[in-house]
């Protein structure tokens, strides 16, 4: 069955537009494949028309109309000064130094994915160390080169970076109120989210073999088994001995056990009428939060405690994998009754604690104590996350006058965390 293709012209900065005749109801979705870097991009199900958010490149791309009973395929035209400019942007992409099993490594190649900048996804292991090298200050994924020799590592100052180069399609809700609390979410995702997946990951016997095999045999594809075996009983020994920098502890174990358990129940209900955190499409938050998720799906105690109670969470992670714009942000009146307990949640657990590690730093303690949810909870301070806590407190500071935001920060218990004096 023949499709005709009405318009197809590119639009701003060399994205697509494209329209169907009629727009046949068989139509299931339409998407752009790009060769050369290796990704797909479905942008609509059921669409009359599309705007693909996916940048133009000639060699190859088609695009897909797929159906029960029809396909076909229109290749890409343009004229030669698009062509050639378009072509020289695309010629260097971003190369993104990361790993499966880093939750910052997925949320950062995530924002790439759904920003559609051209990228290349390298797997940080011995061969190319002397090109990571070049690129990352720290020893730590992600790492990216830009295509005019530059250098960023950190994935939230990646993210942003991201933005202010390719601020389409955006992650920031229009609503102030609503923006902040994205953010919020997505340090919240970072700093708490990660204390519960390492504690998990590297507390029972099950999860450190089956994680340091994983990594082991990520560094070393073509290893023998020996010298995967070799390599994972390192990864092992090193990364058990770490587990004081997220707090967890035989005294803290049952207490972050407890905390996962609520956290997983609140996103359950609040994913189970929407795709995204603030509803059809991926958000600043979104990313944040999932990344951890994500990776505690890759891990035997937390992936058979996610599968058998939250399958909303479990799609929602996938679907981040390759996130799309599938709508608009909703409103707080529609988001507030399943939002705000997540909220509540970040004032109860996440900000007291942030607050109390940041008072620690600076008084110079080995360790504090923090009653969260009337429950004391104690580990050794963690020096990165003084400093992110700051970042958040002006991200705040620059809406606090949100009248609104305020209500609901009071609400949830988290304004008074936000406010300098705390």
């Amino acid at each position: 069955m023949k499709i005709r293709v009405r318009k197809i012209r590119p639009v701003e900065t060399g994205f697509l537009e494209m329209r169907l005749d009629e727009g046949p109801p068989q139509v299931s979705y339409l998407e752009i494949v790009n060769p050369d870097f290796g990704f797909v991009k479905r942008p609509a199900e059921n669409a009359v028309f599309v705007r693909t958010g996916v940048p133009v490149h000639n060699s190859g791309n088609a695009f897909r109309v797929c159906g029960p009973c029809m396909r076909g395929e229109w290749p890409v035209r343009d004229g030669p000064e698009k062509r050639q400019e378009r072509q020289k942007f695309m010629s260097k992409p971003y190369i993104v130094f990361g790993s499966e099993m880093s939750p910052y490594s997925v949320k950062a190649r995530s924002y790439f994915r759904y920003k559609a900048v051209p990228h290349q996804w390298v797997v940080r292991r011995p061969e190319n160390e002397a090109e990571y090298k070049k690129v990352a200050r720290l020893p730590i994924v992600p790492a990216v080169a830009t295509p005019d020799g530059g250098a960023l590592q950190d994935s939230t100052p990646i993210m942003e970076y991201l933005d202010g180069h390719f601020p389409e399609p955006s992650t920031h809700p229009a609503d102030p109120a609503l923006g902040f609390l994205s953010l919020l979410l997505e340090e919240f995702g970072d700093e708490w989210g990660n204390k519960l997946m390492f504690h998990f990951r590297w507390w029972a016997d099950v999860d450190q073999i089956a994680t340091a095999q994983t990594l082991a045999r990520q560094m070393l594809p073509r290893g023998t088994d020996a010298e995967v075996q070799q390599a994972a009983t390192m990864i092992r020994t090193r990364m058990t001995g770490r587990g004081y920098f997220v707090g967890s502890s035989k005294e803290t174990a049952p207490l972050i056990a407890g905390y996962l358990d609520t956290l997983l129940d609140l996103l359950e209900n609040h994913l189970g009428t929407r795709k995204y955190l603030f509803g059809a499409r991926p958000s600043f938050g979104d990313f944040g939060v999932f990344a951890q998720f994500y990776e505690m799906l890759n891990d035997p105690t937390c992936a058979s405690l996610i599968r058998a109670r939250a399958v909303h969470v479990i799609n929602w992670c996938y679907r981040m994998i390759e996130p799309r714009n599938d709508g608009e942000f909703e409103s707080w009146q529609s988001l507030q009754p399943t939002l705000e307990p997540i909220l509540t949640y970040v004032g109860q657990y996440f900000l007291p604690w942030s607050v109390a590690n940041a008072k620690a730093l600076q008084s110079g303690a080995e360790s504090f104590t923090v009653t969260l949810a009337g429950t004391e909870y104690t580990q050794q301070p963690q020096k990165y996350h003084a400093k992110s806590l700051q970042v958040l407190r002006a991200k705040y500071a620059a809406v606090a006058d949100n009248a609104a935001l305020n209500e609901i920060l009071t609400k949830t218990g988290c304004l008074a965390w936000l406010q300098p004096s705390q």
